[in-house]
């Protein structure tokens, strides 16, 4: 009995150990399954994190591309002053977004559209035009029987029989430099000379009548000369106010010297514009000990503004040209300009190497040794940072930092004619609180992990913030002012002449080009007539009647409000 039960049990152990078994078995399987399961699931989850950085790299990328687009839309086809030209922003920018192809053929189409450009400018350039009188690069035959030479022209042609004379006789000063020294003067004759001059834009010839005199020095040494009136071009076929009038058709009403050639083909006095570049280039170097007098003007004041732009210069015998800069040093009494081949920061460093004061600019980072020297003390422009919220896609935060910009330029207009002290006062009381809540918004957007950083409005936040302390030092000198326009609209005139110049051919046509800018746009900011002011310090300076620090514009309107209070 107890045998056989025995042999149950251990039947019945076997067959639960082969359920055993086959669990075990089950459990094995079913733990290789779930264990497979989950490498599954982590590499799914590895692949979906990583889809999920790219979507999240192309979204940003969208939206970035999108603001992008939107801000160069809106310069392109917006207002005049936020536009910028198509070809110089808007083609680059939608490069970078497009795929390799895209991109590859856009390229060579914009190279080839480059190519096309450059063979127009040559074209049409002011220093790469062929002769704007005959059309291409000959001189034209001439007959000799109605051109002939004049004893001592010099090679030129006459000047056109059926321009308009006015005969006058010139009775020279006791101050003619061909005077200095003489004992007596006995007049013996008198000598015709003929110049091309400009009156109510009708070419006339000047007819003068000198006096041909014998001078007498020390020991009965005698000499004979023609008195005839000072120029700036020695025997020259032109006057001074011709050169003059040329010269501010190309400063200041953009009008390319090819064009001037052009112009006065027609009628009927071909001038070539290189020669007419001579002569802008020797008007410039008349007056360059003025626009340094300018400049020494400008030092004295406790505020400057500097800025610097493109100005293209050509790189002979290639056909291309490399972008130069023209530097400013702008202040209330005038503006200094200065040529140089690139845009390193030493030669604005060089400039303001004697100057002690604030200096208010952009956030290039090539003025960053200037800004540090001793005794500078640097400030920057609020009209950069609006621009920047201006310009972001988020309309809503965009909003409220332009509100808040808008309230201190209101504080601003409300204290511009107060006295010194009382300015300060109220920029004090008024705008440090504004300070305030400006850096507290700024702060909490740069926290913000929904503002993305390469986002219009997280790059305005971060150029605010970089810049915080030079933005807030206006506050503190009462001649500082909070932004920089003043020397950003002395760069325009440079922007309209490009347009229409292109390029300068020389070095020396370059820095003529910034002295004559110095000239004419310091004589504007005091609401001088350029022409005017400049026949009348020619005169001064032909007979160095006064030095050049009193021939200054801002010299020269003192006088004439003198003059018409006296004359009132």
């Amino acid at each position: 009995m107890s045998q056989a039960r025995v042999l149950t049990l251990e039947k019945k152990v076997r067959h639960l150990q082969a359920q055993v078994d086959s669990l075990s078995r089950t459990v094995e399987k079913v733990t290789c399954e779930r264990d497979a399961a989950r490498q599954e699931a982590q590499e799914e989850r590895v692949a979906h994190q990583a889809t999920k950085r790219t979507l999240r790299d192309l979204y940003d990328a969208v939206l970035t591309m999108d603001e992008r687009l939107q801000v160069l839309i809106r310069r392109q086809f917006g207002a005049a002053s936020e536009q910028l030209h198509g070809d110089q922003t808007y083609i680059p920018a939608c490069l970078d977004a497009l795929d390799e192809d895209t991109r590859e053929a856009l390229t060579d189409l914009r190279a080839l559209v480059a190519e096309q450009d450059a063979e127009d400018d040559l074209e049409g350039s002011v220093d790469a035009t062929p002769d704007p009188v005959t059309g291409d690069r000959k001189k034209e035959p001439h007959d000799k029987r109605s051109c002939k030479r004049p004893a001592h022209s010099g090679g030129r042609k006459p000047l056109p029989d059926d321009i308009e004379r006015c005969h006058s006789d010139y009775t020279p000063p006791p101050d003619h430099p061909d005077l200095v020294g003489a004992k007596d003067v006995e007049t013996i004759g008198y000598a015709h000379i003929e110049r091309l001059a400009l009156s109510s834009l009708r070419l006339i010839v000047e007819a003068i009548r000198c006096p041909i005199v014998t001078l007498t020095y020390g020991q009965n040494n005698r000499t004979q000369v023609t008195l005839a009136p000072p120029a700036l071009i020695a025997r020259g076929q032109v006057s001074d106010s011709f050169v003059v009038e040329s010269a501010l058709d190309k400063v200041l009403d953009h009008l390319p010297s090819y064009r001037q050639s052009q112009r006065l083909a027609r009628h009927n006095v071909p001038i070539a514009r290189s020669k007419l570049c001579r002569w802008h280039i020797a008007l410039a170097k008349f007056l360059s000990d003025i626009t340094q007098a300018i400049f020494l003007e400008i030092q004295n004041e406790p505020v400057l503004g500097i800025d610097d732009t493109v100005h293209r210069l050509l790189i002979p015998n290639e056909g291309s040209c490399k972008q130069g800069r023209l530097w400013l040093v702008a202040g209330k009494s005038g503006y200094y300009y200065q040529f140089h081949q690139t845009r390193e920061g030493k030669w604005m460093e060089g400039l303001l190497q004697d100057y002690t004061g604030g200096v208010m600019g952009d956030a290039y980072a090539g003025h960053n040794a200037l800004l540090r020297k001793r005794g500078i003390w640097a400030l920057f422009c609020w009209a950069h940072v609006r621009r920047k919220f201006f310009e972001s896609a988020d309309t809503t935060r965009g909003e409220v930092m332009l509100n808040l910009i808008g309230q201190l330029y209101a504080i601003e207009d409300g204290i511009a004619e107060l006295p010194v002290d009382q300015r300060l006062d109220q920029r004090h009381q008024q705008a440090a609180p504004l300070f305030a809540t400006i850096r507290r918004t700024l702060d909490a957007w740069h926290d913000n992990p929904r503002i993305l950083p390469k986002s219009g409005i997280g790059k305005a936040v971060r150029y605010a913030l970089k810049l915080w302390d030079g933005l807030t030092s206006y506050a503190s000198c009462a001649a500082a002012p909070i932004d920089n326009n003043h020397t950003e609209r002395g760069m325009r005139k440079n922007a309209l002449h490009r347009k229409n110049s292109l390029f300068s051919a020389s070095v020396a046509g370059a820095e003529a080009y910034a002295t004559l800018l110095t000239i004419t746009q310091t004589a504007l900011i005091h609401n001088i007539n350029p022409n005017q002011y400049l026949n009348d310090i020619l005169e001064d300076l032909h007979f160095s009647r006064r030095s050049p620090d009193q021939l200054t514009p801002m010299q020269y309107a003192k006088r004439e409000k003198i003059k018409a209070t006296m004359s009132s």
